[in-house]
């Protein structure tokens, strides 16, 4: 498999024909239930199909990073940060997380991943940079990462009121 994904479109069930789906997991026994089905075009006109495993029914995104050639999937609370390339290469977060949202910096350079009460941020070669725990409030959500600023969106108490916190995005220290 070559070449950077260019589109995407969740699919409503696992396709009855074509080649086999690759299956995606966060944790050992590998669980082969449906789960997240996603087909992805690549520039050349070629497809492949993702069944990605998921924990709930929540959180579910996807953004193509093509300056990384890279894949950011949230499942149904599960994160994934595939290869474009070969999408059998892929990394997850751990498997305790519940992942919300991901977004990229203004420059496409990092990844930011918002999970339970933490925030991860990843390079363009899919490697941890920098983890930031214990959050003090829950349900982040990002809103802007524009001049070395991230900043997430959160509720002090879950159902709450929410604020904005502010954190360097090269190292994740609050500002």
């Amino acid at each position: 498999m070559s070449g950077e994904a260019v589109r995407w479109e969740i699919l409503s069930g696992l396709p009855g024909e074509g080649p086999a789906p690759i299956y995606f997991h966060a944790q050992h026994p590998t669980p082969w239930a449906e789960g997240l089905v996603v087909r992805f075009w690549r520039a050349d006109g070629s497809q492949w199909v993702g069944n990605f495993q998921g924990k709930q029914d929540w959180s579910t995104k996807v953004l193509l990073w093509p300056e990384a050639d890279s894949i950011a999937v949230v499942a149904m609370d599960n994160f994934y940060l595939l290869d474009g390339g070969n999408p059998a290469n892929y990394i997850t977060a751990d498997s305790e997380l519940v992942v919300d949202d991901v977004m990229l910096n203004d420059e496409h350079s990092v990844l930011f991943v918002a999970a339970n009460k933490t925030i991860l941020a990843f390079g363009r070669n899919r490697q941890l940079i920098w983890r930031r725990d214990s959050l003090k409030e829950f349900d982040a959500q990002f809103q802007t990462c524009a001049r070395g600023v991230l900043s997430v969106s959160v509720e002090e108490e879950l159902g709450g009121e929410r604020k904005t916190l502010h954190f360097s995005a090269n190292n994740g220290a609050p500002l």
